[in-house]
């Protein structure tokens, strides 16, 4: 039986490419940036500026910081994910970092070649998941302020209480940290000068749908005090 000499189908990630996509040729590069969950992929020929094909708009926006230019000619490898081929990291705050899912966010962060800071109150993370090459600030999102004077390029705020029923009988610690700590990030970094940021919302904005899966056409009727201090910054910050 004769041998097949086509390239297998790319496998350098969870990304949701069609299976049958072929990994790039020699010659092109391909700009694989993760942010979250999701991912971004595009081949882009050599010496062109990676520029514009950044995921997450909230983190890397208009101004923000540029590829440079490609010199390699092909794609590069990293633990099976490709990676942004040259460009400066950036410098990255991550509050929650601690947490499962700060954690695994910092983890990417950090592969990627950005440089991070987790600020955790440890109230219930653990210190043990903060990603090794990170550094690790223990301080409550309300003295942020502190942190944020030392420079950084944009905030990815997770830090928050989110146990639903504890939210029912204790609403007043749900307004203090999710609501008044938010509040006290944002204040630190326009005082610091930091303009973006992601931040972490949760389903329980939208209450009780009448259909699955949610989108963001779905009314935002929350039905308990965790879903409304969320929704009480996604107004933050979108007003």
């Amino acid at each position: 039986m004769k041998k097949s000499h086509r390239k297998p189908p790319c496998r350098c990630g969870p990304c949701a490419r069609p299976p049958d996509h072929a990994c790039p040729a020699e010659g092109l590069s391909a700009v694989h940036v993760r942010f979250c969950t999701r991912t971004v992929s595009k081949p882009v020929a050599t010496g062109e500026n990676h520029a514009g094909i950044r995921d997450g708009v909230g983190l890397f926006g208009a101004g923000g910081p540029a590829w440079a230019p490609c010199q390699t000619g092909r794609a590069t490898r990293r633990v099976g994910r490709r990676i942004p081929c040259g460009g400066p990291p950036v410098k990255l705050l991550v509050t929650g970092g601690a947490g499962y899912i700060g954690s695994v966010v910092s983890a990417l962060l950090l592969e990627s070649g950005h440089e991070v800071t987790v600020l955790d109150n440890l109230s219930t993370g653990h210190r043990d998941a903060v990603p090794a090459g990170a550094d690790f600030v223990e301080s409550e999102i309300a003295d942020s302020a502190k942190v944020l004077s030392n420079g950084f390029d944009a905030v990815l705020h997770f830090a928050a209480k989110s146990l639903v029923g504890e939210s029912q009988q204790h609403p007043e610690l749900y307004w203090h940290n999710n609501v008044g700590g938010t509040l006290a990030l944002l204040d630190g970094m326009r005082d610091a000068g930091v303009r973006r940021i992601v931040f972490s919302s949760t389903a329980a904005t939208y209450g009780e749908p009448d259909t699955v899966p949610i989108d963001e056409t779905a009314p935002n009727v929350p039905t308990n005090t965790y879903g409304h201090s969320k929704l009480a910054v996604d107004r933050m910050l979108s007003g």
